[in-house]
């Protein structure tokens, strides 16, 4: 029943770009796989992002090639997970369509048709799965332009969403009351806020006030947890670079380990 799939899943939505939420989401993922008893890994953890805007090519199940959300690529080989990429990532707006949406080129995203595209990918997911992860796309206005925002999304598969922002008290709390308010005018329910890149001596302060001032406004939204900033996710190893770059270091293996806090970026034709 949609009803029950519906209790079993939620969505990730941040205050904006780079704050954090598909490494919450991902945690996530891991957390909700041990509480239910899995060990490592999940593959019974679902995880999709509804709508993507960046994107990497892959081959569909028919070996022919389609465009997938960069974040369900990760999610779908760190996590072995066995579902199809069409329903992880069932809508990706690539760079000028939505001016097509708006000159109405773009037919498979009118606002009836969108809505079953997304539903039906969640349903898929969440039948075969035992909870599932939704992450959104920047902040819950995003996806406006072509009447599905993240809040709408959030409204049309029935679930909860969960809320993260860069630390802090006063802008946080500012970015969070612009997100829940466009939460709140779609029927949404905020189930809860995670606060991320917190200095590490500030942790319980700002956790103290932001619950002071949440408190006061009458939200009744907890705060999920504070995550203290962590220098070394911003500086990558040699070995980090070695991976990402699908390439060996040609001297120093002594030093992959080590991190860096600057680097430059050296590139050269392979034409001649």
């Amino acid at each position: 029943p949609f009803a029950d799939m519906r209790r079993r899943a939620v969505m990730v939505c941040a205050t904006g770009q780079h704050i954090g939420k598909t490494s919450v989401s991902m945690a996530l993922i891991y957390s909700v796989g041990r509480l239910l008893g899995f060990q490592g890994a999940s593959s019974r953890v679902g995880y999709m992002k509804p709508i993507g805007q960046k994107w990497i090519p892959v081959r569909g199940p028919s070996g022919a090639p389609m465009r997938v959300d960069k974040d369900v690529v990760v999610a779908r080989d760190h996590f072995n997970m066995r579902l199809d990429f069409a329903d992880m990532s069932p809508v990706v707006v690539g760079r000028g369509e939505t001016k097509k949406f708006l000159d109405g080129r773009k037919a498979e995203w009118e606002d009836r048709a969108l809505g079953q595209t997304i539903q039906s990918a969640f349903r898929r997911i969440s039948g075969a799965c035992d909870f599932t992860v939704v992450e959104g796309t920047g902040h819950c206005g995003v996806g406006s332009v072509i009447g599905w925002n993240n809040a709408r999304v959030a409204k049309a598969l029935g679930i909860e969403v969960v809320l993260v922002a860069n630390g802090g008290v006063g802008a946080t709390f500012d970015q969070l009351n612009l997100n829940r308010i466009a939460c709140e005018m779609e029927g949404v329910k905020v189930a809860g806020v995670i606060i991320n890149k917190v200095r590490q001596e500030e942790v319980e302060t700002v956790r103290a006030y932001l619950e002071k001032a949440i408190q006061r406004f009458g939200w009744g939204v907890p705060v999920l947890g504070c995550i203290p900033y962590g220098e070394n996710l911003d500086q990558p190893s040699a070995m980090d670079l070695e991976t990402l770059f699908e390439t060996r270091l040609i001297g120093g293996a002594h030093q992959k380990m080590r991190r860096f806090e600057n680097y430059e970026l050296v590139t050269t034709s392979l034409d001649r």
